[in-house]
């Protein structure tokens, strides 16, 4: 996982020069060091203090480079909650950048993360559940059984099932 970060880290230097040009870049300095950095089994590359064209920029190196080897990535886009675009602009570079080069390439999927994070997830087998979401299989067997007893239930109720199932 440190490989992948210190990867990222010098994949992105070039968009860490870029960003000093921006006018709050004083105030508001986007780094490498203190954008890129794993949480929970994933790197994560916080889009904060980028302007769009900047983040299209990262997020087209990120496709281009190889896939993180942990079989995901969260992009840190924002609420938008400074945005006139509903859900926010960084958000929507993020999702016409990265859902092209998904729909390309098997395994690779977009997810919504936590809130103001999408999820690029390049091989699900690897991707930590932090990321994904997954519940695992004795979850899947737990939710599937509540939902086939709760099924039989409400037939049972409604005279649908033959057999007293409900008192």
């Amino acid at each position: 996982m440190a490989s992948d970060v210190e990867r990222y880290r010098r994949l992105l230097d070039s968009v860490e020069k870029a960003a000093k040009d921006q006018p709050w870049a004083k105030q508001r300095p986007w780094r490498t060091k203190t954008h890129v950095f794993e949480q929970g089994g994933a790197v994560v590359v916080d889009l904060h203090d980028l302007r769009a064209a900047l983040v299209k920029q990262l997020v087209t190196k990120l496709v281009d480079a190889a896939p993180p080897e942990a079989g995901a990535m969260a992009l840190v886009h924002g609420l938008g909650q400074h945005s006139l675009v509903p859900g926010g602009v960084l958000k929507g570079v993020v999702t016409e950048t990265l859902g092209p080069a998904c729909a390309k390439r098997p395994g690779w999927a977009l997810r919504p993360g936590r809130p103001g994070r999408t999820v690029w997830i390049t091989d699900r087998k690897r991707a930590p559940k932090s990321v994904t979401g997954g519940g695992g299989l004795a979850l899947g067997i737990g939710l599937a059984l509540f939902v086939s007893l709760f099924v039989v239930a409400v037939l049972s109720r409604l005279g649908l099932v033959p057999g007293q199932f409900i008192p």
